[in-house]
């Protein structure tokens, strides 16, 4: 079953104790119906507890027994037709039998209850709502020009002006805004559908904020791995040229601790040196080691290892770590 079915299911098993807000419900259902005039009034649904309500409501409300045709999928047709039947039922409404128009009686809505009765009984007959996982929307959708304006102008008085689009030979008003959805099945009556649709809304904003927090970090590690490279092939080019016993003391500290360390963030480097430095004091004196390297390969400094690869000899590295070479 869909999270629409489920709605409706759950808005039918819902009893309706005052008199004015059953045939409110009852008028919501059969006005939105295929057919609604002097000489037959129809009513399709999609399920068989929806016709089982408004047959219900027909016999307590206009003492109508109306003609009910269900079919294999579960829905079906509600009919009443005959003078005397059709008569009864829109004289309950309120409508002259002889002349009656698609013109919305609004003397049943009156009070508001009778008004959220009335939109749960349109919401059964023409409405649908929208899996909360794939997306905010309850839409209504109506045949009839005359009784889509009148939905538009209910539902604007009870607060909930809708957006509006045409869909075949159908009028759809819908609603694409998540809180307003929430209020909206809150006054119809289907409060559970509306919790479960806020408790998808903070799932999926909990699931983003999470995405959003883990896309950051991982940039921000791939930052820092990509400066900590740099770093130590600057160190390495300052090494290879013999400079690393021309740099101060406190540049070559931070050196080896990066060599040794190319994990590591420029604070925890910081929490290593002795005594300890801030992350930008870690930052100023890579900067510096940076700066020395970049002069040094600018000024064509040439290593051992670039003369003996220039004369053709087999080069083996004897640096193994920088404080061997701090030493020399």
């Amino acid at each position: 079953m869909s999270f629409s079915s489920d709605i409706k299911r759950g808005l039918c098993a819902q009893p309706v104790t005052e008199a004015c807000c059953a045939r409110a419900q009852l008028y919501g259902m059969l006005f939105f119906g295929r057919r609604f005039s002097g000489r037959e009034i129809e009513m399709w649904a999609s399920s068989g507890e929806i016709l089982d309500t408004a047959a219900r409501l027909c016999e307590e409300t206009a003492g109508v027994i109306p003609s009910v045709r269900v079919s294999e999928s579960g829905g079906g047709v509600l009919r009443v037709f005959g003078k005397k039947d059709t008569a009864k039922l829109l004289d309950c409404f309120g409508h002259d039998s002889g002349g009656v128009s698609y013109s919305l009686n609004y003397g049943n809505l009156d009070e508001s209850c009778c008004m959220r009765s009335f939109l749960r009984g349109a919401f059964l007959v023409c409405g649908r709502v929208n899996e909360p996982s794939k997306g905010y929307r309850v839409e209504f959708s109506v045949m009839r020009v005359k009784a889509a304006a009148a939905l538009e102008t209910v539902l604007t008085n009870a607060g909930y002006p809708p957006l509006k689009a045409y869909r075949k030979n159908s009028c759809v008003l819908y609603y694409k805004d998540s809180e307003t959805i929430e209020e909206l099945l809150t006054g119809i009556g289907a409060v559970n559908g509306a919790l479960e649709l806020m408790n998808t809304k903070v799932y999926r904003d909990l699931r983003n904020r999470v995405n959003r927090l883990t896309n950051c970090e991982a940039a921000n590690i791939g930052k820092t791995v990509l400066a900590a490279r740099a770093q130590m092939e600057a160190i390495e080019k300052i090494r290879a040229c013999g400079g690393i016993r021309r740099l101060p003391e406190e540049l070559r500290q931070v050196a080896r601790l990066r060599m040794s360390h190319p994990d590591a963030s420029l604070s925890e480097i910081g929490r290593l040196c002795e005594p300890p430095l801030s992350r930008s004091g870690v930052n100023h004196r890579i900067a510096r080691i940076m700066d020395a390297a970049h002069r040094m390969s600018a000024s064509g400094e040439e290593t051992g290892e670039d003369t003996k690869r220039r004369r053709g000899e087999k080069i083996q590295n004897t640096e193994k770590d920088l404080p061997d070479d701090d030493q020399r």
